[in-house]
Formats: structure tokens, C-alpha cells, sequence
């Protein structure tokens, strides 16, 4: 994550990383009020302080909204900003409701109060109590529970989304547990008319009760449109067709590495025109493609140029860059949808495969031209290849190959896009290098394209 410097501050953001999610029980507390209720229940989730922890001058009720698929599950304030969650496991960032795994379940509800449990992620269940405790206080208390059999590597984005209004003088409290900002409250009507004291510039305390990984802030929550890959994951929840397999090392062990020390590349039908990295998501599962126990995999229906069908060929190109081994795989697909996926099981080798692209650097020139450079190696060529970083993950298309020279013009961008560039060496014998390491434009993205890209 990357702090943003912007002039209009919206968004607000916390991260943590929590790592070794085991599974233990969360405390719980007998209520009066034992839900078991959906969105599609008749509860009314508007909830404000109780009358005697009530000014009646500042106070702001807080919306529980858990039911609009392509937004977050939040507590909406229209002045003094809403609170959200977003989780990223495996390389996937989870923050709409559309893309849970499981929907939340309200278990508790009183005029100031909420308590439920939703599933981000398989076996991942997170239960919140929020209580809007006065008019100056709302507290939040997230609880997370790791349901399945292995230990998972998590991290969470606690945010503050202003909507339409505006933080000012944000800034990290030295103990890097929180924020403090300012924003701004007209009076409405009635309050002007009676002659009630208002104050129009409010100090904010945004406060956790952990230190920050890392924090942003950012002109905007997220770009209207939702990601191809996100979107096609949402539809069908199950995987299409994975190729996976085992992947051993020159002297017959199993490869545990992880990126980026290993990678992969992988064609369809003998074409390196659109290509899929280790990022490219699956879109049943969490699990990375490369986890380090051995095995790899790829959710091969990411190909849409064109899509694969029942008897196409595809093959998986394996590198370890920490000890100079490549190994290729290669598969036909069977009829689809494939749930049992494909076999592919690569032997890697000690090969003089050209080396990874170093020194690649972008700059953008008014959002509808890119220069792409990188250090040239004598005696290879080089092939250019371009994400939407917004709407793609692990899934690159070429857009110039054979370059003899260190350098490239992109004339053809989309000022209202997010781009990101890697490339790739070959040699006279056709072999690829390991994809080099990313560039993009996304220093003044979003804040959901930042973090869905954060690595």
C-alpha cells in the first residue's frame, strides 16, 4: 500500500497483516435479541446513540447497508463518513457484498447496536459488533476466525469513506494506531432557526487498537465499473478449468518456492498474443497458483482472446529464477465447464533461458501515452505485453514483439484507464525469460484499484 498525496482527500485507510489465522473461538454474549436474519428479512439497521448518551446537537445515525451486491458492507454516515472492511487473501481483495462467500447474518439488533457474521473467503468468518455508543463515539469490534485446517496469511483494510464530504489535514497518529483529520458540518435549517450553538469544523479520531502496516489516503473509493476477472468470479463462484499439477526441481524434489522466485506463462493454442501470469485469479478458490507445496495451477478460462473451448491446447511455462530451472507443461482442454480440471505436471531443468528484463521503467504522457524502457541484453529480442490494471489480473496482451531496442512508445492508451507493462526476452531458439517486474500508473488510483493491486 502507498500513501497518496492528492488535494481532495475522500477516503481514508488502515492496513494490517494477520498472520497465522488459526482457528479459535470468538467470545460470545447472550442478548435478548437472537437473530438468524438476511437482507431479505424486515429489520430496520438505522442505528444512533441511546437517549442518555445523546447531545441531540452533533449526533448522526449510522445505516447498516448489507444488501446492494456491488457496493461494501458498511455503516453509512452522511457527514461524518462510513466504515468499511476490506480483506485480501491469497492475492484476492475482498470488499463487496457481491463477491462474499457467504452473506451476513444479523444475529443482534437494538436502536444502537448491531451484531453479525459473513464469510469473506471460505472458512474465513468474521463476526462485527458495532455500537453507536454517543454522539461523538461509534465503536467497532471485528472478530476473525479461521474455520478451515491450514494456517492463512490475511490482511485487512479497516476504511473511512467521506462520500461527498471532505477530510482535510489527514495525518497518521505517531503510534501508528490510528488517524486524526478534520472535515466540516453545515447546521441544517431547524438548528439555524432555533439559535442552537453549532461548531462547523470537527477534529475526527480514527482509532484501532493495533499498529498500521500501512495507511493512504485517496481522492476516491473506487472506479464505477467492476473488474472482468472479479465479475466472472462472482458469476460462477466454481472453477471453470484449472489446469494444476506438480512441479519437481532438477534433482527430483518438489519446488516449494513461491513468487517471485518461481513464475509462470502460459499460452493458448501455441500463441503467445494474450498470455496468463502466476497472478491470474481462479475463480472457486483462494489458494495462489504457485503456493510453494510442490504444486502449481491456473484457472485457464481467464483467456477471452479467445476464450478456450473443448479441445484447444494450451502449455504452462514454469520458471525458477532462484535457481535457474524452466519447465514446460502442456494440456488439451476437455469438455467444459471442467470442475476436475487438468493435469499438467512440469519437470524442471537446468536451462540457459534468457534473462529476466531488468531496469523497466514507465512514464506517462497525459494519460494517452506511455514510454516503456528497460536494460538491454545482447543477443535477445523482446515482446511488450499490457494489462488494463483495473479490470485484469494476470492477464496480459502483447502489443509489440521483436523489439530489438530498449525502449517503447504506447500510443494507444485510454485516459480514463489504469495500465500496467511487463516484459518478457527471447532468444534465437524461441525460449521465454521470466516476465520482468510490473509497471503501472496506478499512483493516483483509487482506492480499491490500489489495494486489489497492492502487493
Amino acid at each position: 500500500m502507498i500513501k497518496q498525496t492528492v488535494k481532495r482527500i475522500n477516503v481514508l485507510l488502515l492496513g494490517f497483516l494477520i498472520l497465522g489465522i488459526s482457528n479459535q473461538a470468538s467470545n460470545a454474549q447472550n442478548y435478548l435479541s437472537s437473530l438468524s436474519a438476511t437482507k431479505n428479512d424486515p429489520l430496520y439497521t438505522t442505528y444512533a446513540a441511546a437517549l442518555n448518551r445523546s447531545e441531540f446537537v452533533i449526533d448522526e445515525g449510522y445505516h447498516f447497508d448489507w444488501y446492494a451486491p456491488d457496493k461494501g458492507i458498511t455503516f453509512e454516515n452522511e457527514k461524518a463518513g462510513s466504515l468499511g472492511l476490506g480483506f485480501k487473501l491469497n492475492g484476492f481483495f475482498q470488499y463487496r457484498l457481491g463477491g462474499v462467500y457467504r452473506e451476513p447474518v444479523v444475529t443482534t439488533s437494538y436502536s444502537d447496536l448491531v451484531r453479525y457474521y459473513y464469510y469473506p473467503f471460505e472458512n474465513i468468518r468474521v463476526e462485527v459488533f458495532f455500537l453507536v455508543y454517543s454522539s461523538r463515539i461509534a465503536i467497532q469490534d471485528v472478530k476473525i476466525k479461521n474455520e478451515g485446517a491450514s494456517t492463512v496469511r490475511l490482511s485487512v483494510y479497516p476504511f473511512l469513506d467521506m462520500g461527498k464530504n471532505e477530510a482535510a489535514d489527514a495525518e497518521l497518529i505517531p503510534e501508528r494506531d490510528g488517524l486524526t483529520f478534520k472535515h466540516k458540518e453545515l447546521p441544517d435549517g431547524w438548528t439555524k432557526s432555533h439559535g442552537i450553538p453549532y461548531q462547523k469544523e470537527r477534529l475526527n479520531a480514527y482509532i484501532i487498537d493495533a499498529s498500521a502496516d500501512a495507511w493512504g489516503a485517496y481522492s476516491k473509493l473506487t472506479k464505477s465499473a467492476v473488474s472482468g476477472a472479479i465479475a466472472k468470479k462472482k458469476a460462477s463462484q466454481e472453477n471453470y478449468c484449472v489446469e494444476w499439477g506438480t512441479v519437481h526441481t532438477a534433482d527430483g524434489s518438489l519446488c516449494t518456492l513461491t513468487p517471485p522466485r518461481t513464475q509462470q506463462i502460459i499460452e493458448h493454442n501455441g500463441s503467445d498474443a494474450e498470455i496468463l501470469t502466476e497472478e491470474a485469479p481462479k475463480w472457486g478458490e483462494t489458494s495462489p497458483n504457485i503456493p510453494g507445496n510442490g504444486y502449481q495451477g491456473c484457472e485457464l478460462g481467464n483467456f477471452d482472446s479467445p476464450a478456450i473451448a473443448q479441445g484447444d491446447s494450451f502449455q504452462v511455462i514454469f520458471t525458477s529464477l532462484a535457481t535457474g530451472e524452466q519447465g514446460t507443461g502442456r494440456g488439451i482442454i476437455p469438455p467444459l465447464p471442467a470442475k476436475q480440471g487438468v493435469i499438467v505436471n512440469i519437470q524442471l531443468k537446468k536451462t540457459a533461458f534468457p534473462p529476466v528484463p531488468q531496469k523497466v521503467k514507465a512514464t506517462f504522457y497525459g494519460g494517452r501515452t506511455a514510454f516503456i524502457q528497460w536494460k538491454k541484453e545482447k543477443g535477445y529480442t523482446y515482446n511488450l505485453y499490457r494489462r488494463n490494471a483495473l479490470t485484469e489480473k494476470g492477464k496480459y496482451k502483447r502489443i509489440a514483439a521483436g523489439i530489438k531496442d530498449s525502449l517503447y512508445y504506447d500510443f494507444t492508451l485510454d485516459s480514463s484507464e489504469k495500465y500496467e507493462y511487463i516484459v518478457i526476452a527471447r532468444d534465437s531458439a524461441g525460449r521465454f525469460s521470466g516476465h520482468s517486474a510490473d509497471v503501472n500508473n496506478l499512483g493516483s488510483a483509487d482506492f480499491l484499484s490500489d489495494v486489489s493491486n497492492d502487493r
